[in-house]
């Protein structure tokens, strides 16, 4: 059995005890995949940063060297690189070892890619609790279901992590593994709505040469890559019943057959699986079988949707916010009260992925220092925002519906140009039609304010 400490995504940021940095007016924050630790500045004198436990910030993390870099308070604020592997960078710009430059306060940075941000200490708390899996809880119904997945996490009993679409069950799961005594091995994913039957069975199970038409070499199903890991099962209410009794064999039996292949082979895997449908109604009516419904859930983990854990929609949307700054290497925004409100009046169907989305774009779209209310506007459906840091218009989700004209401007100016192309992923077309003007007015405005055309494909 695994004893250690139920740690974030692998990261420890515990150590030996040190005396505390002081009282600042400043805080270091970075981001570790789990929320956001915090570690508060002196008023006056440098700070090291790195694994070795002589560091004031101890971050035992693979990405980061033992002694990867120094900020320092004084008139101003300073960073360093201290020659890390993986490096130090101030926005994308990377510093050379040695190389000290100016740091402001808000801007953002990373140590050996990890995002961080300086802040003052009497600013709002990014990430007060985090979890694994990035989700920061303040709902007490949450802290149980991780506490709950704690204990799970060091057995390798099979866990059902049951939930509506977008409230994070790929996320606990990740959690499970990586806090199990399997960390250090694969966690394999599957998503069992993706591929059709057959496609599953080769997939899973993997095949011997000549087993069909194309099968050339034998090759190892995802189950056999992952002996001693885990697999992720997502949307297993979706297999075909065809699927679920070989799938039951895999469970009852601890062993794969290869298609087209006779020889059982032995597997070790810890499994983990996840839907939104309830397969306890699937199982009356026929579609899941009960006998496989209770293989695979023998623990069984409920997430809450967003809607009944309201007081995990600000930090969320903070850390959201955080996130996409960083992507954007802008300052962080900060979340008027207006924000917040119409943020919690909003019955999310699409839960945190919805939030995720929704942040995403009204970092995008906000024109101060601050997300006002009307950065993001919620109509009944789950608005989609563009993914920041796609490389073209087919990489983009669906575009948010723009309530008002004001929220983008007339496009009578280059600022509202831009912003429409951004959020539009880069389609003319559309971004034209969030404007209220037509195709060929956007063009001839775009030449007239020497606004780069976007390129196709």
């Amino acid at each position: 059995m695994n004893d250690r400490p139920w740690r974030p995504e692998m990261t420890t940021i515990a150590g030996p005890a040190k005396p505390p940095l002081g009282a600042g007016a400043l805080t270091l924050w970075i981001h570790l995949d789990a929320g956001f630790a915090r570690f508060d500045l002196p008023r006056r004198g440098p700070v090291f940063i790195g694994r070795s436990s002589n560091c004031s910030v101890f971050l035992d993390h693979p990405r980061i060297s033992r002694r990867h870099a120094r900020i320092t308070v004084d008139n101003g604020i300073t960073i360093e690189d201290l020659g890390s592997r993986n490096g130090t960078a101030v926005g994308e710009e990377p510093l050379a070892s040695g190389q000290v430059r100016p740091l402001e306060v808000g801007m953002g940075m990373s140590f050996g890619g990890l995002p961080a941000v300086v802040l003052p200490s009497s600013g709002p708390a990014l990430s007060p609790d985090p979890v694994p899996g990035g989700v920061v809880i303040q709902d007490e119904k949450m802290r149980m279901l991780y506490e709950e997945a704690a204990r799970l996490a060091k057995g390798s009993i099979s866990v059902l992590i049951l939930g509506e679409t977008g409230v994070g069950k790929e996320r606990v799961a990740e959690a499970i593994h990586q806090n199990s005594p399997r960390a250090d091995k694969p966690l394999a994913r599957i998503n069992c709505a993706a591929l059709t039957e057959s496609l599953l069975e080769s997939e899973l199970f993997g095949h011997e040469k000549g087993a069909f038409t194309g099968a050339v070499d034998q090759r190892q199903g995802l189950l056999e890559r992952a002996d001693g890991g885990s697999v992720f099962f997502d949307e297993v209410g979706e297999l075909s019943l065809a699927a679920q009794a070989k799938m039951l064999r895999v469970l009852e039996e601890g062993s794969v057959v290869r298609v087209g292949g006779n020889k059982p082979r032995a597997i070790d895997v810890r499994f983990t699986f996840a839907t939104n449908r309830d397969l306890e109604a699937e199982s009356a009516a026929g579609r899941f079988r009960l006998d496989l419904y209770y293989r695979i859930g023998a623990a069984t983990l409920r997430i809450p949707p967003l809607r009944e854990r309201p007081d995990d929609i600000e930090p969320l949307a903070r850390l959201f916010i955080a996130r996409a700054c960083r992507k954007l290497a802008k300052p962080v925004l900060g979340l008027q009260p207006d924000a917040v409100a119409a943020l919690k009046r909003h019955a999310w169907p699409g839960n945190v992925r919805e939030l995720c989305n929704v942040i995403e774009r009204a970092v995008l779209l906000c024109r101060g220092q601050e997300i006002a209310g009307s950065d993001i506007p919620l109509g009944k459906s789950a608005p989609m925002a563009p993914t920041i840091g796609a490389t073209s218009a087919a990489n983009t989700m669906s575009l948010p519906v723009i309530e008002a004209e004001s929220d983008l401007g007339s496009g009578e100016d280059k600022d509202s140009l831009t912003r429409a192309l951004v959020a539009a992923g880069g389609n003319q077309a559309k971004a034209a039609s969030l404007l209220g003007i037509s195709r060929a007015t956007f063009g001839r405005r775009m030449d007239a304010f020497g606004v780069t055309r976007p390129r196709k494909g």
